[in-house]
């Protein structure tokens, strides 16, 4: 039902499939700057050959991922497949910093996925960590999935 909040399963799934999206995003980066300092430098050099490199740039993919989808429309890739929107706990877009704070919190979230699980199951707004820090919600939007998977379109 659209306007509900989103459990757990619908969550977990979403997040999967973001990163899945989100990895294959990041390799085809990464092989695109391979590919330019290959073509301009004459030189090879893999990002993900260098650990301390590899890291920082998924690191920051990922954070850019996430935040980026957030601010932008409230929903992500997996998101918008699962047709699950992020808002205010009033029902209104998130702002850029809510949907940083919400990116900074998810991965304790993940770290502690348990208890982050049990929280989006016993709570009645279904609200785990990254949630509460950021005062945010993920509620059902159906309108996400279309065809087209607008994932981008705000709905203000």
């Amino acid at each position: 039902k659209e306007g509900q909040y989103a459990g757990g399963v619908s969550r977990l799934l979403a997040l999967a499939m973001d990163v899945g999206a989100g990895w294959g995003l990041f390799l085809l980066l990464a092989l695109g700057i391979q590919a330019g300092i290959r073509l301009f430098a004459g030189s090879s050099y893999t990002i993900l050959s260098h650990r301390l490199v590899g890291t920082v740039a998924i690191v920051v993919w990922g954070f850019l991922y996430f935040s980026t989808q957030w601010s932008l429309s409230g929903r992500t890739i997996g998101m918008a497949i699962v047709g699950a929107r992020v808002t205010t706990t009033d029902g209104h877009s998130i702002s850029r910093r809510a949907s940083i704070v919400r990116t900074l919190v998810l991965p304790i979230s993940i770290a502690v996925w348990f208890i982050a699980l049990v929280g989006i199951e016993l709570r009645a707004d279904r609200r785990a960590l990254h949630d509460l820090c950021a005062g945010t919600c993920v509620v059902y939007h159906w309108h996400a999935r279309g065809a087209s998977l607008p994932w981008l379109q705000r709905d203000d």
